[in-house]
């Protein structure tokens, strides 16, 4: 099943001429989401883990559409987990519960939380002290930060938090968790070390079992140690983290100059490249308005089925050295998905996936 989308209509019409399409107009950039993929992925990863898997579908779904990815994963995994009440809320009736891994800001949100039965997170004095005030029944996950320095209790901090949480009427505690800083496995060790006392003191403290998760894509898949009681999946949901895994995302734009240049030929803002031979350049319908960072220079990407690679990103073009190859106006080119994957440049693919669409 794949749903296209389109971004910022141009107010040309492009025709391609080696391939007819009925399009009235060509999108600055085209994106195709293979729900299909992300269904399979996500079974292929429950498999593996064999834990219960929590799909991280915030920031829109890594920009693969957070509703469409939710809708078609809610028979398949057993939790949600969103940035925010704001993206709860557009998943709310699908009958699966849903964590909010950051700190809700304001009783109201916290009001909505209640109401919608959404697990919150409480991850340092400040959201302890504002479900406090709030008085209202919350499902809580308490975060603990075992060496991100990002968010969480640290542990000299766990008793005096711990004590306010279980004597807490108002709190169902359902959980406790944290997140891996990197992918080694020695680092992935230390901060297992780290956290797991904190989770069974909180357990302790609170009389009744509660979920334990800190394994991401990475970390699930490295070893049973990392996984605890459920594993919190985003990456490898859209394709990436593991070669069985399938991308669910291809981007693609379009050709709209074709040219021959000289050898020595200035191309692109501040001379940013000059060929050393006769060369063909295809210039695109994309640049970093719409997503495609600039770090993407050098990279490869496939114009009309042949390798090209990425000379100059301005702000709305982007110039592909095409080599022997000479493009015509409409052709397509793919940025990302189908093969297509850049790599050794100053940028990772949750970038990619979250801004170029």
């Amino acid at each position: 099943m794949y749903r296209a989308v389109f971004v910022g209509f141009t107010l040309v019409s492009w025709r391609c001429r080696r391939k007819k399409s009925k399009r009235k107009f060509w999108g600055t950039v085209l994106q195709q989401i293979n729900l299909h993929a992300i269904v399979q992925n996500a079974l292929a990863l429950k498999k593996r883990v064999g834990v219960p898997l929590v799909a991280v579908v915030k920031n829109d779904a890594y920009g693969h559409g957070l509703v469409r990815v939710a809708n078609v994963l809610r028979d398949v995994v057993d939790g949600f987990a969103v940035a925010t009440v704001d993206e709860a809320l557009k998943i709310a009736d699908m009958g699966v519960e849903t964590m909010i891994l950051l700190p809700c800001l304001t009783e109201a949100e916290l009001t909505v939380a209640s109401k919608r039965g959404f697990v919150v997170t409480l991850s340092d004095f400040p959201s302890l002290s504002l479900a406090e005030r709030c008085g209202l029944p919350l499902a809580v996950q308490i975060k603990v930060d075992s060496g991100m320095s990002r968010l969480g209790f640290s542990a000299k901090q766990l008793p005096a938090a711990v004590g306010r949480i279980a004597a807490n009427k108002n709190f169902d505690v359902r959980g406790v968790f944290s997140h891996f800083w990197g992918t080694d496995k020695a680092d992935c060790d230390k901060q297992l070390a780290e956290f797991l006392p904190c989770a069974d003191y909180l357990q302790q403290a609170v009389g009744h079992t509660v979920t334990k998760h800190m394994a991401n894509t990475n970390a699930a898949l490295q070893g049973e140690k990392y996984r605890l009681d459920a594993v919190r999946v985003g990456v490898g949901l859209y394709g990436y983290g593991a070669d069985f895994l399938t991308p669910a995302k291809t981007v693609t734009a379009r050709v709209i100059a074709s040219r021959l240049v000289a050898p020595g030929c200035v191309v692109g803002y501040d001379a940013v490249f000059r060929p050393t031979v006769a060369t063909n350049l295809a210039v695109l319908n994309v640049g970093y308005a719409q997503g495609l960072p600039r770090v993407l220079v050098g990279q490869n990407v496939v114009v009309s089925g042949h390798a090209a690679r990425i000379v100059a990103v301005c702000m709305g073009m982007t110039i592909c050295d095409t080599g022997n190859f000479r493009s015509a106006v409409g052709d397509e080119a793919i940025l990302l998905g189908n093969g297509v994957n850049p790599s050794d440049c100053d940028t990772i693919v949750y970038e990619l996936l979250c801004n170029l669409r």
